[in-house]
């Protein structure tokens, strides 16, 4: 997978675990470390906002998801 696709099964995995469960706490088991990889091709197609997002700490992005979720869709999308 390219970069950007990695990072939009990443922002999947939050997305869907955020949505169905509340929180992220079985995201690990659909994709383990998938929060450092978010982070790591984030800074790699230069997503400022989006690296940022993914380099919160785990309750941090948890409480910000929703108010950051179109923040960094809108970012991937111009990739």
């Amino acid at each position: 997978m390219s970069p950007k696709e990695r990072l939009i099964y990443c922002l999947w995995v939050a997305d869907y675990c955020m949505r169905n469960a509340g929180d992220i706490s079985q995201a690990s088991e659909m994709y383990a470390g998938w929060q450092k990889e978010a982070a790591e091709q984030s800074k790699k197609l230069l997503l400022d906002f989006s690296s940022e997002s993914f380099s919160l700490s785990e309750s941090s992005f948890e409480q910000q998801f929703f108010s950051r979720f179109d923040g960094i869709c809108e970012e991937i999308k111009h990739v």
